[in-house]
């Protein structure tokens, strides 16, 4: 007898999952660096991605913050 049933996510929802907490707490990490109105951009910018193309393009913003500041970003912690 099935007590609990609770939705199932497909493995790409899990992979969208993994990507978007990564690249929210690299947007963390690179903060001490930026101006607040960067922050809010990259901030901006995260929440409205549309397709691959704007997380590329962010992802690549990201990385060349923390390479002009060696900082050391996340790479999808759960997975």
């Amino acid at each position: 007898q099935l007590i609990h049933s609770f939705p199932t996510r497909r493995s790409s929802d899990l992979y969208a999952l993994n990507e978007s907490v990564t690249i929210e707490n690299n947007i963390e990490i690179v903060s001490p660096y930026v101006s607040d109105v960067q922050y809010k951009e990259l901030k901006s910018d995260f929440y409205s991605m549309k397709n691959i193309d704007d997380l590329n393009k962010l992802t690549t913003t990201l990385q060349s913050i923390s390479e002009k500041h060696s900082i050391d970003l996340q790479e999808h912690p759960f997975s």
